[in-house]
């Protein structure tokens, strides 16, 4: 898994909206509805490749990408068939940084 702050370097390495991708958010809580923004981050990885990508947004004591980043990439994916493990939580977690 490589660690980007771009959301361009993930896009740049998805060859098309009929790619399937796998997304899963880390983070600082299991409770979104209780104490709200917990994302510290999201992985993302194309079905068909063996690469993958983390995009930190809130983390202590590393490089994070600001959260517009988080939007830019979900923008680029939308069209992409989403598999999520516990797809719910994710949704619920994504809704409160406004997506």
């Amino acid at each position: 898994m490589e660690i980007v702050t771009s959301a361009q370097d993930i896009l740049n390495n998805i060859s098309s909206e009929l790619e399937a991708i796998v997304i899963d958010t880390e983070t600082s809580s299991l409770h979104p509805w209780i104490y709200g923004k917990i994302l510290a981050g999201i992985g993302v990885k194309p079905v068909s490749q063996d690469k993958s990508w983390y995009l930190p947004v809130r983390h202590n004591n590393s490089e994070c990408a600001p959260v517009s980043e988080l939007f830019k990439l979900l923008n680029g994916i939308k069209n992409n068939t989403l598999i999520g493990h516990n797809i719910k939580f994710d949704l619920a977690v994504l809704y409160q940084e406004g997506v």
